[in-house]
C-alpha cells in the first residue's frame, strides 16, 4: 500500500496545513483525532476538510480518499515494471 505522504503529492496547490490534515485523513484519523493531534479546533479541521474536498472537486471524505487511491493505482499501473 502506498504511504499517505506520497499520495498527497498533487498539483492541487494544497496549503501545508491541508496536506497535514489530508495525510491524517488517509491514515484513518477522525476529525476529533486530527484536531487533538494538531492542537486545533474540530471546527477548523472541518473547514480545512471542506477546502480540500473543494480543491479535489469531491463531496465527501470517502470520495476524496477513493479518488486519491484510485489515481495512485492508475499511475502505478501505467509505469513499466522493473524486472
Amino acid at each position: 500500500m502506498q504511504q499517505p505522504e506520497s499520495i498527497v503529492e498533487s498539483p492541487q496547490s494544497l496549503k501545508q496545513r491541508e496536506k497535514e490534515i489530508l495525510i491524517l485523513m488517509l491514515k484513518g484519523a477522525s476529525d476529533r483525532e486530527i484536531a487533538e493531534q494538531l492542537l486545533i479546533s474540530i471546527h477548523t479541521v472541518k473547514e480545512y476538510g471542506k477546502s480540500i474536498r473543494r480543491k479535489y472537486q469531491v463531496k465527501s471524505r470517502l470520495q476524496l480518499i477513493s479518488a486519491l487511491l484510485g489515481r495512485k493505482q492508475v499511475s502505478a499501473a501505467a509505469e513499466p515494471s522493473r524486472r
